[in-house]
Protein backbone atom coordinates (compact mmCIF):
# COMPACT_ATOMS: atom_id res chain seq x y z
CA UNK A 1 0.00 0.00 0.00
CA UNK A 2 1.29 3.20 -1.04
CA UNK A 3 1.78 5.75 2.20
CA UNK A 4 -0.64 8.52 2.27
CA UNK A 5 2.41 11.07 2.11
CA UNK A 6 4.03 9.46 -1.16
CA UNK A 7 0.49 9.73 -2.62
CA UNK A 8 0.18 13.59 -1.36
CA UNK A 9 3.82 14.63 -2.95
CA UNK A 10 2.95 12.17 -6.24
CA UNK A 11 0.19 14.88 -6.58
CA UNK A 12 1.80 17.84 -5.83
CA UNK A 13 4.90 17.10 -8.27
CA UNK A 14 1.97 16.20 -11.25
CA UNK A 15 0.45 19.82 -10.41
CA UNK A 16 3.65 21.15 -10.99
CA UNK A 17 4.38 18.98 -14.25
CA UNK A 18 0.68 20.08 -15.54
CA UNK A 19 0.99 23.51 -14.48
CA UNK A 20 4.35 23.83 -17.17
CA UNK A 21 2.42 21.67 -20.18
CA UNK A 22 -0.63 23.81 -20.31
CA UNK A 23 1.48 27.05 -21.09
CA UNK A 24 -0.02 28.54 -24.40
CA UNK A 25 1.56 28.15 -27.97
CA UNK A 26 -0.46 29.07 -31.01
CA UNK A 27 1.63 26.59 -33.08
CA UNK A 28 0.21 25.74 -36.48
CA UNK A 29 1.32 22.10 -38.22
CA UNK A 30 0.74 22.64 -42.22
CA UNK A 31 2.11 20.13 -45.17
CA UNK A 32 2.21 21.09 -49.12
CA UNK A 33 3.07 19.97 -52.15
CA UNK A 34 5.41 21.97 -54.31
CA UNK A 35 5.29 20.90 -58.24
CA UNK A 36 9.05 20.96 -59.91
CA UNK A 37 9.69 24.29 -61.20
CA UNK A 38 7.27 25.54 -58.87
CA UNK A 39 7.41 27.82 -55.62
CA UNK A 40 4.94 28.32 -52.59
CA UNK A 41 4.86 31.42 -50.35
CA UNK A 42 3.32 31.78 -46.65
CA UNK A 43 2.50 35.55 -46.05
CA UNK A 44 2.37 36.58 -41.67
CA UNK A 45 1.94 39.98 -40.47
CA UNK A 46 4.17 41.26 -37.65
CA UNK A 47 4.34 44.27 -35.47
CA UNK A 48 7.93 45.64 -34.55
CA UNK A 49 10.00 43.89 -32.15
CA UNK A 50 7.45 40.97 -33.02
CA UNK A 51 8.87 37.45 -32.78
CA UNK A 52 8.41 34.40 -35.16
CA UNK A 53 9.51 30.79 -35.02
CA UNK A 54 9.23 28.55 -37.66
CA UNK A 55 10.89 25.01 -38.57
CA UNK A 56 10.32 23.36 -41.71
CA UNK A 57 11.69 19.93 -43.78
CA UNK A 58 11.12 18.13 -47.32
CA UNK A 59 12.03 14.86 -49.04
CA UNK A 60 13.18 17.27 -51.84
CA UNK A 61 16.06 20.12 -51.68
CA UNK A 62 14.15 23.67 -52.03
CA UNK A 63 15.58 27.15 -52.06
CA UNK A 64 14.41 28.99 -49.10
CA UNK A 65 14.14 32.95 -48.67
CA UNK A 66 12.07 35.03 -45.76
CA UNK A 67 11.42 38.64 -47.30
CA UNK A 68 10.60 41.66 -45.00
CA UNK A 69 7.45 44.70 -45.61
CA UNK A 70 9.95 46.12 -47.93
CA UNK A 71 10.61 43.06 -50.31
CA UNK A 72 14.33 43.36 -48.98
CA UNK A 73 15.95 39.86 -48.59
CA UNK A 74 15.78 39.25 -44.59
CA UNK A 75 17.59 35.26 -45.17
CA UNK A 76 18.12 32.93 -47.92
CA UNK A 77 18.74 28.93 -47.74
CA UNK A 78 19.74 27.12 -51.11
CA UNK A 79 19.54 23.32 -51.59
CA UNK A 80 18.16 22.72 -48.48
CA UNK A 81 16.24 20.01 -46.77
CA UNK A 82 15.24 21.17 -43.73
CA UNK A 83 15.78 24.77 -41.44
CA UNK A 84 14.73 26.17 -38.33
CA UNK A 85 14.99 29.77 -37.29
CA UNK A 86 13.18 32.73 -35.63
CA UNK A 87 12.44 36.26 -36.84
CA UNK A 88 12.49 39.84 -34.99
CA UNK A 89 10.98 42.36 -36.66
CA UNK A 90 12.68 45.59 -37.26
CA UNK A 91 9.68 46.37 -39.16
CA UNK A 92 6.02 46.40 -38.77
CA UNK A 93 4.24 45.04 -41.95
CA UNK A 94 4.21 41.46 -44.03
CA UNK A 95 6.75 39.29 -43.77
CA UNK A 96 7.03 36.40 -46.71
CA UNK A 97 8.39 33.16 -46.59
CA UNK A 98 8.85 31.30 -50.14
CA UNK A 99 10.43 27.73 -50.89
CA UNK A 100 11.32 26.96 -54.39
CA UNK A 101 11.49 23.98 -56.13
CA UNK A 102 14.29 23.46 -58.73
CA UNK A 103 14.14 19.40 -58.67
CA UNK A 104 13.22 17.31 -61.34
CA UNK A 105 10.42 15.78 -58.88
CA UNK A 106 7.78 16.82 -56.92
CA UNK A 107 8.31 18.01 -53.05
CA UNK A 108 6.41 17.01 -50.27
CA UNK A 109 6.91 20.27 -47.50
CA UNK A 110 6.00 20.13 -43.91
CA UNK A 111 6.10 23.40 -42.18
CA UNK A 112 5.31 24.86 -38.82
CA UNK A 113 4.86 28.28 -37.86
CA UNK A 114 4.32 29.53 -34.46
CA UNK A 115 2.16 32.30 -33.89
CA UNK A 116 3.97 36.03 -33.58
CA UNK A 117 3.83 37.44 -30.20
CA UNK A 118 4.48 41.23 -28.84
CA UNK A 119 7.86 41.01 -27.24
CA UNK A 120 5.95 42.72 -23.70
CA UNK A 121 2.90 40.28 -24.01
CA UNK A 122 5.83 37.60 -24.61
CA UNK A 123 7.83 39.06 -21.40
CA UNK A 124 4.43 39.64 -19.52
CA UNK A 125 2.78 36.03 -19.71
CA UNK A 126 6.31 34.53 -19.10
CA UNK A 127 6.54 36.45 -16.09
CA UNK A 128 3.13 35.40 -14.91
CA UNK A 129 3.27 31.76 -15.83
CA UNK A 130 6.58 31.38 -13.31
CA UNK A 131 5.17 33.69 -10.65
CA UNK A 132 2.28 30.84 -10.92
CA UNK A 133 5.15 28.04 -11.00
CA UNK A 134 6.56 29.74 -8.35
CA UNK A 135 3.58 29.64 -6.43
CA UNK A 136 2.60 26.08 -6.66
CA UNK A 137 6.19 25.23 -5.82
CA UNK A 138 6.29 27.29 -2.21
CA UNK A 139 2.51 25.57 -1.78
CA UNK A 140 3.74 22.35 -2.65
CA UNK A 141 7.07 22.85 -0.11
CA UNK A 142 4.65 23.83 2.82
CA UNK A 143 2.06 21.02 2.36
CA UNK A 144 5.28 18.57 2.29
CA UNK A 145 6.99 19.89 5.38
CA UNK A 146 3.31 19.95 7.16
CA UNK A 147 2.72 16.10 6.33
CA UNK A 148 6.22 15.08 7.11
CA UNK A 149 6.05 16.98 10.68
CA UNK A 150 2.84 15.88 11.41
CA UNK A 151 3.24 11.68 9.79
CA UNK A 152 6.68 11.59 10.93
CA UNK A 153 5.99 12.62 14.64
CA UNK A 154 6.51 10.42 17.29
CA UNK A 155 5.21 10.75 20.92
CA UNK A 156 8.13 10.76 23.71
CA UNK A 157 7.87 7.72 26.00
CA UNK A 158 6.34 8.98 29.12
CA UNK A 159 8.81 10.37 31.57
CA UNK A 160 8.19 9.51 35.61
CA UNK A 161 7.28 12.87 37.88
CA UNK A 162 9.94 14.09 39.55
CA UNK A 163 10.66 11.41 42.81
CA UNK A 164 8.67 8.65 41.36
CA UNK A 165 10.34 5.51 39.58
CA UNK A 166 10.38 4.47 36.67
CA UNK A 167 8.69 0.85 35.45
CA UNK A 168 11.81 -0.60 35.13
CA UNK A 169 13.52 0.59 38.16
CA UNK A 170 9.94 -0.46 40.11
CA UNK A 171 10.45 -4.13 38.40
CA UNK A 172 13.82 -4.67 39.43
CA UNK A 173 13.61 -3.70 42.73
CA UNK A 174 10.83 -5.86 43.24
CA UNK A 175 11.73 -8.81 41.86
CA UNK A 176 16.15 -8.07 42.16
CA UNK A 177 16.58 -9.43 38.49
CA UNK A 178 16.69 -7.29 35.27
CA UNK A 179 13.84 -6.48 33.71
CA UNK A 180 15.36 -6.78 30.27
CA UNK A 181 17.52 -10.06 30.31
CA UNK A 182 16.40 -11.63 33.99
CA UNK A 183 20.03 -11.37 35.30
CA UNK A 184 20.20 -10.81 39.18
CA UNK A 185 21.01 -7.29 39.60
CA UNK A 186 23.82 -5.87 42.14
CA UNK A 187 21.37 -3.12 44.59
CA UNK A 188 24.45 -1.09 44.78
CA UNK A 189 24.72 -0.74 40.92
CA UNK A 190 22.16 1.16 38.30
CA UNK A 191 22.76 -1.06 35.68
CA UNK A 192 22.85 -4.64 34.37
CA UNK A 193 26.16 -6.45 34.63
CA UNK A 194 24.86 -8.56 31.59
CA UNK A 195 22.96 -6.33 29.48
CA UNK A 196 23.69 -2.57 30.56
CA UNK A 197 20.16 -1.61 30.87
CA UNK A 198 19.53 1.11 33.29
CA UNK A 199 16.92 0.38 36.03
CA UNK A 200 17.73 3.64 38.65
Amino acid sequence: MIPVRTKIISALFALCIASVLVLPAAVSAEEHAIMSGDSYTVDFDLDMLDMFTYSWSSDVDLDFTVRDPNGDLYYSALDQDSYNGIIVAGLSGTYTMTWENNGLTTAHLEYDIAGAANEAENALSFVLWVVILAALIIVAIIVIVVVVVVMGKKKAPAQPAPGQQSPLAAQALATGHCPNCGTALDPNTSFCSRCGTKYK
